[in-house]
């Protein structure tokens, strides 16, 4: 048996791998850490220390939910540190992101800062696990969504919220395609691929892995199934969302862009496909499911 340890256990994601471990895994040594500590292990991956460097005596397998700049990080401090340390990692699977593709060539700086991140990250743990023989799996999801107990996405629970404020919305008439993951779906799929690792069964190694849900609709369709589903729960009345000419609906957002061209950059977006990525379920072996998987 192998020790685990999970980074960034506070994130949604984090907490619903977390009770698929402790329901379905069978490891005993488990060490979860968080940045805020308690209940979990304190651990500020930005600033860490040598008394981590204790739970690390048995062969382990790291898996991670946190920022991967943060994890590179970390991994650099213990590899100047002491470079016999990974000689106990067995299997290291990280949480990047779908946005090292769709925002290579966004024009404002913050969306070009997280590529850059980004892709120096996964180039840099790519590199490592190539030099010290451990084994590697990138994940990059998109759309990720869904809340559990006080932990909540960032992504669908906004427009979510918007549609308490606001309610009338409108967008663009023509809409690209996405395919939104929930953390239930995605925590599933970062267990199906741990528990392949440690089995030592067949996995492309060092590859990344783009997945998304089930379900590939337009943005939309996305939102007009958040709507319904709000006002299914009782949460909203209702919300109108109205189609506009995409030349019309740019014109009247364009002066977005002298506020927040990063915003802006959102906006445009909404025409683009991100989409085409593997499908939960074919890693999983599950029946597809439909969204939203659970109420918004």
């Amino acid at each position: 048996m192998k020790d685990i340890h999970v980074f960034g256990i506070s994130t949604p994601v984090g907490q619903s791998f977390k009770e698929l471990l402790f329901k379905l895994s069978s490891e005993s040594n488990i060490f979860l850490y968080s940045r805020k500590g308690e209940p979990y292990i304190k651990l500020d991956l930005e600033s860490p220390n040598t008394s981590i460097l204790g739970n690390f005596k048995r062969n382990s397998a790291i898996v991670s939910f946190a920022p991967i700049w943060h994890i590179t990080t970390f991994f650099k401090y213990l590899n100047s540190f002491d470079k016999n340390f990974f000689e106990n990692i067995d299997s290291v699977i990280v949480l990047s992101s779908s946005s090292v593709i769709t925002k290579r060539f966004s024009t404002n700086d913050y969306d070009k800062n997280l590529y850059s991140k980004l892709i120096y990250s996964e180039n840099y743990l790519t590199s490592l696990s190539n030099k010290l023989n451990f084994k590697l799996c990138i994940i990059r999801p998109t759309l990720i969504y869904g809340k559990i107990n006080n932990y909540v996405d960032q992504n669908i629970s906004k427009i979510g919220k918007l549609m308490k404020i606001i309610p009338v919305i409108f967008i663009p008439k023509k809409t690209g395609l996405r395919q939104p993951i929930h953390i239930k779906q995605l925590s599933e799929v970062v267990f199906n691929i741990y528990d392949l690792l440690k089995e030592n069964k067949k996995i492309s190694y060092n590859e990344n892995i783009e997945v998304g849900g089930d379900n590939t609709i337009s943005y939309f369709e996305m939102i007009s199934l958040i709507r319904d589903n709000l006002v299914k729960t009782k949460i909203i009345r209702y919300c109108w969302i109205i189609k506009i000419p995409n030349k019309l609906f740019y014109l009247l957002t364009f002066p977005i862009y002298f506020i927040s061209p990063k915003f802006f950059d959102s906006l445009l977006r909404m025409q683009v496909n991100l989409s085409g990525f593997t499908c939960c379920s074919n890693i999983t072996n599950k029946k597809p499911k439909t969204f939203p998987v659970e109420n918004i």
